[in-house]
């Protein structure tokens, strides 16, 4: 799976050091290109692991939430926010995918 091409934004706060995803469909290529663009500054492995605190999920299509999938070794525990109608969905898809994943 390669997130290069799938949308995620990054927001925080003017100043803030808090920054929430806004879907995950890519996550550590967006930032990387980040730094080499000079938008953020440091290391991505670390930005992930410190900077980002929660998700913002719309839906759990894949293209929404691969850079999860991707980046899960690599982070931390974070809070995932759903709007009600993507939560059921959502729940379904991470629980489908982590059944898959034992059957593999």
């Amino acid at each position: 799976m390669d997130e290069r091409n799938l949308s995620a934004y990054l927001v925080a706060a003017g100043g803030s050091q808090d920054y929430i995803y806004l879907n995950a469909g890519t996550i550590k290529y967006g930032v990387q290109q980040a730094i080499l663009n000079h938008s953020l500054s440091g290391d991505a492995g670390a930005f992930l692991h410190q900077d980002i605190k929660s998700y913002l999920i719309s839906h759990a299509h894949l293209d929404h939430i691969s850079g999860l999938i991707l980046n899960s070794p690599n982070d931390r525990t974070k809070k995932y926010l759903c709007f009600n109608a993507g939560y059921r969905h959502f729940t379904i898809t991470l629980f489908y995918l982590e059944k898959l994943g034992r059957l593999l």
